[in-house]
């Protein structure tokens, strides 16, 4: 009995210790890959899809086919696809070859002795930012990444869920790639503090409609606010001289383009493809105007040049000019192709990131079925659509401004008129009256004479080729009092006898 009793324990003994080395085994993290990343840096990969960096100084620039990343784009690694990004102590500098875009981290492990974070490492994708205590270049605030000091903002997290951001107060400088694919923010307010932005600072986002400076700042670099597809409202900073070269490339729901007395330059493709854009003012201050700067702005109804420094030529090549010809593409139906293969891609590629119930195939049939309705077609797959000829047709068209609907506002001692005659289209001068005094008569530079008539004497008006607002509603006034005939003649009789009764009183 003994001896069964005996047995029995040694062989539960057994099956618990085979289960522990089991579980141990199961738990133990084992090497998957590994390799150098130039000549002081290796990497490895752990089975618990942690990627770690390892090595001292400063990273150097890796060919993107001799890191890991080509094994993990194409699917080398299967079910161990790193989700975390760890930098070891001793590393000095973090590159954005380093960090490949298409990867979707859960977090990333910055060490203390990192001293610099070139733009785009700190990838759109990563959750969570994590900098480890004693770092004195950068820290972590509401899981957004600034200088230690506070002055510059490296990145905004794209998974913070907030609809309205403020920065604060303390930032001076926003980084190239701060706040780039955003996926819930809808309105951001820049304050005075700031004073320098970065190029492609904004470039790519799909859920930002409002931006605010709030104070001073001269220049809008390159790229800055390129495929914001979904900005409405943009307040332009005080101060502003500089506008870089597609600063505002394809922001599709910008309307009004109100660039604001101060600004010299306009730079190549600024404002191009905006293709709800029905207003644009140029203003005086102007020297250059950039190729194509309102190149696709096929809504466009208001186009103001104001300065006398631009030629015909610098205002042509600024914007397409319409096309005569029958197969001309209908500004309405390219607004809406636009709007659907660019702002709502965009979107709905947002979309597939946040809502796990959202799946390629309905992104797919959603732009197809809006294509459809949008021309008049009913195929059931999206690139049939695209490629069909009812669409094809409108997009081999020459895009450009409508004849029927554009007018040009300019003055006479600068180009406006010239370029409206040039390409056949309405005219009228920008000019307003301010400041005149009521009943004043002045001239306007484009040689129209005008009587100013006020109900109030501060308010405007327009001169006669304006045809606008020319003659303001007024108080209905009384009509002037005027004497009758008989009237005088009593009046001077009766002002002779006083004058005569005036004489003896005098004389007694």
């Amino acid at each position: 009995m003994k001896t069964k009793r005996l047995f029995a324990f040694v062989l539960s003994a057994v099956i618990i210790l085979c289960c522990v080395s089991t579980a141990s085994a199961a738990d133990e993290v084992t090497v998957i890959d590994e390799g150098t990343y130039g000549s002081n840096i290796t990497w490895k990969l752990y089975s618990n899809k942690e990627i770690v960096f390892s090595g001292n100084g400063e990273m150097e620039e890796v060919a993107f086919a001799d890191g890991p990343w080509s094994n993990v784009v194409n699917g080398r690694y299967g079910e161990f696809t790193p989700t975390v990004l760890t930098f070891e102590e001793g590393i000095t500098s973090i590159l954005d070859s380093c960090v490949h875009p298409e990867d979707y981290f859960d977090e990333i492990n910055i060490p203390a002795s990192v001293t610099y974070i070139s733009p785009g490492a700190l990838a759109d994708s990563i959750k969570k930012y994590n900098i480890a205590e004693g770092n004195t270049s950068y820290k972590v605030e509401d899981n957004n990444v600034y200088s230690y000091d506070g002055k510059t903002i490296l990145k905004y997290n794209v998974y913070n869920t907030a609809e309205h951001f403020t920065i604060p107060d303390t930032v001076e400088h926003i980084y190239s790639g701060a706040f780039c694919f955003l996926k819930y923010l809808k309105s951001l307010t820049i304050p005075e503090s700031v004073k320098k932005i970065d190029e492609a600072s904004f470039i790519t986002n799909n859920t930002i409609q409002k931006i605010i400076f709030e104070g001073e700042l001269e220049k809008i670099p390159d790229y800055s606010f390129g495929y914001c597809v979904s900005l409405k409202e943009f307040i332009f900073p005080k101060g502003l001289k500089s506008i870089g070269k597609q600063a505002f490339y394809c922001c599709l729901c910008l309307e009004d383009i109100v660039i604001p007395e101060g600004v010299e330059y306009i730079g190549d493709g600024a404002f191009e493809g905006n293709y709800s854009s029905r207003k644009i003012v140029v203003p005086e201050s102007c020297i250059s105007l950039g190729t194509a700067a309102f190149d696709g702005c096929v809504l466009l109804e208001e186009f103001y040049v104001l300065s006398d420094k631009l030629s015909v030529e610098d205002i042509n090549n600024s914007i397409s000019k319409y096309n005569k010809l029958d197969n001309y593409m209908y500004p309405e139906k390219c607004r809406q192709y636009y709007d659907i293969v660019i702002r709502q891609l965009y979107e709905k590629t947002a979309k597939l990131d946040t809502d796990e119930s959202y799946t390629m195939e309905m992104l797919e049939a959603e732009l197809t079925e809006a294509l459809n309705s949008a021309f008049g077609t009913s195929y059931t797959n999206i690139n049939d659509a695209i490629e069909s000829p009812e669409i094809e047709n409108y997009l081999k068209c020459e895009v450009g401004v409508s004849p029927e609907y554009l007018t040009v506002f300019g003055y006479p001692q600068n180009a406006a008129k010239d370029y409206a005659d040039s390409i056949g289209v309405k005219y009228a001068c920008a000019h307003k009256w301010s400041e005149a005094t009521c009943g004043e008569t002045k001239v306007c530079p484009c040689g129209a004479t005008k009587l100013i008539v006020h109900s109030d004497e501060n308010a405007d008006s327009l001169c006669d080729i304006c045809n606008e607002n020319l003659n303001p509603e007024q108080e209905p006034q009384d009509e002037p009092q005027t004497e009758s005939f008989i009237e005088t003649i009593i009046n001077t009789i009766m002002s002779f006898f006083n004058r005569i009764l005036e004489f003896f009183k005098n004389l007694f």
